[in-house]
């Protein structure tokens, strides 16, 4: 290991930094991905936007960043999962999970795999728009407020939602009593949270 002086207009300047495989570490720890984190037990206070931390108490160190738009730690990792059905879903009617091409109902669909994650956002298409809307099911339960309305048009995005669900269970997409909807697509996105966040 190699010892250095940095530069004075480095913002990094730091005389008991160190050159280690090619990296600077500054206080803190470099995670696998070679990325800048603090580590322990417990979130810091007062933290920043895109603030990462790694939380040691948790299964392989996960990694963390604060979204100051959600007010939320959440995990670095993006989750998705997809729903849809090949030719028209009728009203009041379960989509189908990508994974497999299962039909799903209230105990049928996909594991929501952590006991707490926040909903980020969705996207949808399909052959044109229809009245009514998708509900995102739990155990056969709509999460509450999250419906997709595909009445005004035959696709739609929005990645700023800030949806809390704590609890696992089976996920499901349900087209409502509105009306048929054709070859639809929705894909929901996800991102763990833990206990303190």
């Amino acid at each position: 290991m190699t010892t250095f002086s940095a530069p004075k207009h480095d913002r990094y300047r730091d005389d008991r930094a160190n050159i280690e495989d090619d990296r600077v570490i500054v206080a803190g720890h470099i995670d696998d991905a070679g990325i800048h984190t603090t580590r322990g037990t417990s979130f810091p206070g007062s933290p920043v936007d895109g603030q990462l931390f790694t939380r040691t108490d948790q299964v392989n160190d996960k990694t963390f960043y604060y979204d100051t738009s959600r007010s939320l730690w959440l995990g670095v990792d993006l989750h998705q999962l997809q729903f849809g059905y090949a030719g028209n879903l009728a009203a009041s009617t379960y989509a189908r999970a990508a994974a497999g091409n299962v039909v799903c109902s209230a105990t049928a669909g996909t594991l929501i795999p952590f006991p707490k994650v926040t909903f980020t956002g969705y996207t949808y298409t399909a052959n044109a728009a229809a009245t009514g809307n998708f509900e995102v099911r739990a155990n056969g339960t709509l999460i509450t407020s999250f419906t997709i309305s595909h009445a005004s048009a035959a696709y739609g995005a929005d990645m700023t939602i800030n949806l809390p669900y704590d609890g696992t269970g089976i996920l499901s997409v349900y087209n409502d009593a509105g009306g048929i909807i054709g070859n639809p697509v929705v894909t929901l996105y996800f991102r763990r949270r833990i206990a303190s966040s």
